[in-house]
């Protein structure tokens, strides 16, 4: 891989970080319902009260969708 490639998937992946992982307080979910479990993981199911924000073209302005 080049040093092209490589500044291209950090740049890649910090826009993705940025524009898509936000903190969803617990209390935002509704219907919590354990779906799995073993011996080191608890997977759950839930839905999310206020939805996903969209963002507009450029990523700095957030409504609800």
């Amino acid at each position: 891989m080049s040093s092209q490639d490589d500044f291209v998937c950090k740049y890649c992946g910090k826009l993705y970080v940025e524009r898509y992982v936000e903190w969803i307080p617990y209390n935002q979910f509704k219907d919590i319902k354990e779906i799995g479990r073993d011996d080191f993981t608890a997977l759950y199911s839930a839905i999310w009260i206020d939805g996903p924000l969209l963002y507009n073209r450029y990523g700095t302005e957030k409504e609800w969708i």
